[in-house]
C-alpha cells in the first residue's frame, strides 16, 4: 500500500490503499502474462494497523476468490516486531519478509497478562510464535550488512565493515572457514528463519550463499 504516516490512518485512507493494492496486483499479473501468482506482499509496511486492516484484507480475499493469488505476505524494514505481532494476531498471513541481521533479533520475551488472573506469563519468542501461526519467515538484508546504509549497502561498500558481527559469534563459528558474508547468511538461517532473501549482486554471491546453506545443519544443530 502507499505509505501512510503514523497517526494519519483513517478508514478512507485504508480503503484507498486497498484499491491501490488491487490495481497493482492486476498490473503485475498483466506484465507477467499470468492469471495467478502464489503470493503477493504488502511492501514496506511499518505500521501494525496496516497489517491488521480489514480493508486491505478484504481486497486480498476478493483477489483470492477471483483466483488471482493464493497467499498474502508483508515486507517490513521498520517496526518489524510490532508488524509481525499483528500478522500473528490476525491469522491472515502466510509470509513475512523482515529486515534482520545477526545483531537484530525479534526474540524478546513478551510479558502478557493471563485473562482473569492478573498473572504475567511469558510468551514464546516472536519468530517461534510466527512459525506456530503458519507464517513462513523470510529474512532480508541479513547477508549484506545493514550497517553500511539505511537499508543496506552494496557488497563493495560493505567490505569495510565485514567483521561487524564477529563479536556475536563463538570461536567455533568464526573458525568455520566461511567468509564474513557467509557467516551472516548462515547465522540467520540457523536462528529461526526459513529462507533469506540475500543481496546477491553477482553469481559469486549466489555460490557463496549456497555453500553457506549447506553448512547450517553442521554449524547450528
Amino acid at each position: 500500500p502507499a505509505r501512510v504516516e503514523p497517526g494519519e490512518l483513517t478508514t478512507d485512507k485504508l480503503r484507498v490503499a486497498a484499491g491501490y493494492w488491487t490495481r497493482e496486483l492486476d498490473k503485475s499479473l498483466s506484465r507477467l502474462g499470468v492469471d495467478h501468482v502464489d503470493a503477493y506482499y504488502f511492501m514496506g509496511v511499518n505500521d501494525p494497523r496496516v497489517v491488521a486492516s480489514e480493508e486491505l484484507h478484504s481486497a486480498f480475499e476478493a483477489a483470492r476468490g477471483a483466483g488471482k493469488v493464493s497467499h498474502l505476505g508483508i515486507s517490513t524494514h521498520q517496526n518489524a516486531q510490532e508488524c509481525l505481532e499483528a500478522a500473528i494476531d490476525t491469522g491472515w498471513y502466510s509470509l513475512a519478509m523482515i529486515a534482520i541481521t545477526p545483531a537484530g533479533w525479534y526474540d524478546y520475551t513478551v510479558k502478557n497478562v493471563r485473562p482473569g488472573t492478573g498473572t504475567l506469563v511469558a510468551l514464546k519468542p516472536v519468530l517461534e510464535r510466527a512459525r506456530d501461526a503458519g507464517i513462513g519467515l523470510v529474512g532480508m538484508k541479513a547477508a549484506r550488512h545493514i550497517a553500511t546504509g539505511a537499508y543496506g549497502g552494496k557488497f563493495e561498500a560493505a567490505e569495510a565493515a565485514e567483521d561487524f558481527f564477529d563479536n556475536l559469534y563463538d570461536e567455533v563459528f568464526l573458525q568455520s572457514g566461511l567468509n564474513a558474508f557467509q557467516r551472516s547468511y548462515a547465522y540467520c538461517l540457523g536462528h529461526g528463519l526459513d529462507v533469506v532473501n540475500a543481496d546477491m549482486q553477482n553469481f559469486k554471491h549466489f555460490e557463496e550463499n549456497v555453500a553457506a546453506v549447506r553448512r547450517v545443519p553442521e554449524l547450528f544443530a
